[in-house]
């Protein structure tokens, strides 16, 4: 793989050798840097919530696009954090073995049969702060409520 900052640093394309770094690279910075063309009216916010839907029928033989994996995991990292600590992590998990695990910790999600699932999980060594933990786990609560 091609040297360059990747967001985040723990995500690791499944193969890259038959795919040209820089297309993926020349996203994220696009995403990364691009200011909004127009400013969002409270009206336009509204209409995109009230659009949103949650899915929970899934084709798992269909894989998910890895631009569309990009673009998410560079809005997590862009995502604003307290204290801007980015004290996360996100996992890919593929396994059906480890999803099924998932579906047991998390009430009974039906996220087993989705082709990737992204947990974002707290690391305390990523905040460089001396706070004591009650208030490192409400970093954690803020934060899960952003993603």
């Amino acid at each position: 793989m091609k040297s360059g900052k990747t967001y985040p640093k723990e995500y690791a394309p499944s193969d890259v050798s038959t795919q040209d770094i820089t297309v993926r690279n020349n996203l994220l910075n696009a995403i990364l840097t691009s200011k909004p063309k127009k400013i969002i009216q409270d009206t336009n916010l509204f209409k995109v919530m009230a659009a949103r839907r949650s899915t929970r029928k899934f084709d798992n033989k269909r894989m998910v696009e890895e631009w569309k994996i990009d673009k998410i995991l560079a809005a997590a990292d862009t995502a604003p954090t307290a204290g801007n600590f980015q004290g996360f992590e996100i996992f890919y998990v593929k396994d059906p073995k480890i999803k099924e695990k998932l579906v047991e910790a998390a009430n009974n999600q039906p996220h087993a049969n989705t082709p990737l699932v992204l947990v974002f999980c707290k690391n305390p060594s990523r905040v460089k702060l001396d706070l004591p933990p009650e208030i490192l786990a409400k970093f954690a609560i803020h934060h899960t409520r952003l993603v």
